[in-house]
């Protein structure tokens, strides 16, 4: 799959990162802009990786950081010509995780409630709501990246889905947590270890086992979420 005409930018995940490139480069078409052809890459769906449904959350933790941070945050823009600036930036508003709620009729409770963070699954609805909107700017391909080569000339980047269509790009993107990969216990997990997948899976089968001293690798969001599940 090529296509003429202009560059194409793989990015492989459809999660908050992919979403906000494919959105920022549909606004700035709009405007006639020259950008990328974006082609989001994601094995099951839009925000997987939030929705609570794919193991890396239940969906009911809480977003880390503030929702305000959105896909369109930050709005500035600097393309030279103020006016444009402005027009562009309105663009971008209407994608903004205000627009969201203001569309689903939830604003005025949102900031009555005292701007609450919202929880994963909420989170994955804005995402989803978003993401909807791309048009042809942003394809979402559905399917697994299983290789990734540079072409024969070593000008563009192939991409192998599910092991049989090849994407060819002429930019690559990678984005997500991916699966964990190990280079010790013959790359596996050894008993009273988990990724976040299988540390999910097991805490809602109620399989985990939380006595004892656990140790969390990483401080971002996941592990977060993690952590807070761990202390209920």
């Amino acid at each position: 799959m090529r296509n003429h005409g202009r560059k194409t930018l793989a990015v492989v995940g459809a999660g908050p990162k992919g979403i906000a490139v494919a959105i920022k480069a549909k606004v700035l078409e709009e405007f006639g802009l020259p950008v990328d052809r974006v082609v989001l890459i994601e094995k099951n769906r839009v925000a997987a990786n939030w929705s609570g449904d794919f193991g890396y959350t239940n969906g009911e933790m809480k977003l880390g950081t503030s929702p305000e941070k959105d896909v369109v945050f930050p709005v500035e823009t600097d393309v030279g010509d103020d006016r444009l600036n402005d027009r562009i930036q309105k663009r971008l508003l209407q994608f903004s995780w205000v627009a969201f709620l203001i569309q689903a009729k939830k604003y005025s409770d949102w900031i009555d409630r005292g701007r609450p963070a919202p929880c994963h699954q909420m989170w994955a609805m804005y995402l989803q709501w978003v993401s909807a909107q791309l048009g042809p700017q942003g394809e979402i391909v559905k399917g697994e990246v299983t290789r990734i080569d540079l072409s024969a000339d070593g000008k563009r980047w192939e991409l192998a889905i599910d092991g049989v269509s090849v994407l060819q790009a002429d930019r690559l993107m990678l984005t997500g947590p991916g699966r964990a990969k190990l280079d010790f216990c013959g790359g596996e997990l050894p008993e009273g270890a988990y990724d976040l997948e299988t540390f999910w899976d097991a805490m809602k089968k109620k399989q985990f086992r939380t006595t004892g001293k656990i140790a969390l690798v990483g401080a971002g969001e996941n592990a977060a979420s993690a952590l807070l599940a761990l202390s209920r």
